[in-house]
C-alpha cells in the first residue's frame, strides 16, 4: 500500500457478491475510471473475503473532493 499523505479522508463501500455476477466487472471498472477522473483523489483499495464480501475503500485529499 503506498503512504498517503494525512490528513485524508476514506469512502468506504461494503457489498456482497450474489449468484448473479452480470455487469459487475464492468460496474467496478466504471466507479474506478470515474474516481480516477476527480480531483483530490488518492487511490482505491479493494478486498473480497472467500465467502463474497467485499470493501472498497476510496481515499481522498479533503471532504470537497468527496461531494463533487
Amino acid at each position: 500500500m503506498t503512504n498517503l499523505e494525512l490528513p485524508c479522508y476514506v469512502v468506504i463501500f461494503t457489498s456482497r457478491k450474489s449468484a448473479n455476477l452480470e455487469g459487475y466487472a464492468e460496474t467496478a471498472e466504471r466507479m474506478k475510471m470515474l474516481c480516477n477522473a476527480q480531483p483530490g483523489f488518492l487511490k482505491m483499495v479493494h478486498s473480497m473475503s472467500d465467502d463474497g464480501a467485499s470493501i472498497t475503500s476510496c481515499y481522498w485529499q479533503d471532504l470537497a473532493s468527496i461531494s463533487n
